[in-house]
């Protein structure tokens, strides 16, 4: 399962509909108000988070190629992995993995999880998919990044802009996330998250599309005949 949760945190990430974006400007805007002056890094953070959430508000849904590296600090090693991601608003998702092959879908209520060579069908429900104190939590309404998170920019290219979230409590226990942004569109090109462990998840986009509609079956998953239907126990 931690390879699927994994995949989904980035996902998740992209498709940011709310607070994400939210939390600097508002924090800028305050200081004005008080007649305080903003310090440069936060006046910076708040431009391009502000960009970054119109961009977003503005898309219905896109398709991407990913290319996805998990590193184990452990073993030293990295597993590599490659496809296509869809998104439609709200809430559903579709990861077409080619290699491995694998597939993941949101529906809006459960996540499933196909693994052929497995011949089974994970299904959780949305809400179970992920902690609630991993950096991705404000993006399902579990927690709020201005809240729970700071933001720094970590530096730039001449095409990208380099965010990393921080949990503000618990950081030893929750890992890192980092993201690049590029100038030009505002895409969320790559994303990062770093667990305690020191083991990392980076994942990267390209051909990002948002102009080819996605019909709603796209986002629909129908259990294979012959394959098991796995549903893991969950706590209250």
């Amino acid at each position: 399962m931690r390879f699927f949760r994994i995949s989904l945190l980035f996902l998740l990430l992209v498709l940011s509909e709310g607070s994400f974006f939210v939390a600097p400007a508002a924090e800028e805007a305050q200081g004005q108000a008080a007649g305080t002056k903003v310090p440069s890094e936060t006046a910076a953070i708040a431009t391009i988070v502000a960009r970054l959430q119109a961009r977003y508000d503005e898309t219905e849904g896109f398709r991407a190629d990913f290319v996805q590296e998990v590193t184990s600090a452990t073993l030293g090693q990295t597993l590599s992995s490659r496809g296509q991601v869809f998104f439609k608003k709200p809430g559903r998702m579709r990861w077409e993995f080619t290699d491995p092959r694998q597939l993941v879908v949101a529906d809006g209520s459960a996540l499933w999880l196909y693994q052929p060579s497995e011949r089974q069908v994970i299904k959780t429900p949305f809400q179970y998919a992920f902690n609630s104190q991993t950096p991705i939590s404000f993006l399902t309404g579990v927690g709020r990044l201005e809240k729970d998170f700071s933001v720094h920019l970590q530096g730039e290219t001449g095409s990208v802009h380099r965010l990393r979230l921080t949990p503000k409590q618990a950081a030893e226990a929750v890992g890192l996330l980092d993201i690049e942004v590029s100038k030009a569109t505002f895409d969320i090109l790559q994303a990062v998250v770093t667990d305690p462990l020191g083991n990392t998840t980076r994942v990267s986009f390209a051909n990002i599309d948002r102009e080819t509609a996605l019909g709603d079956t796209l986002f629909r998953f129908e259990l294979p005949p012959g394959i098991d239907l796995v549903e893991p126990l969950l706590g209250p």
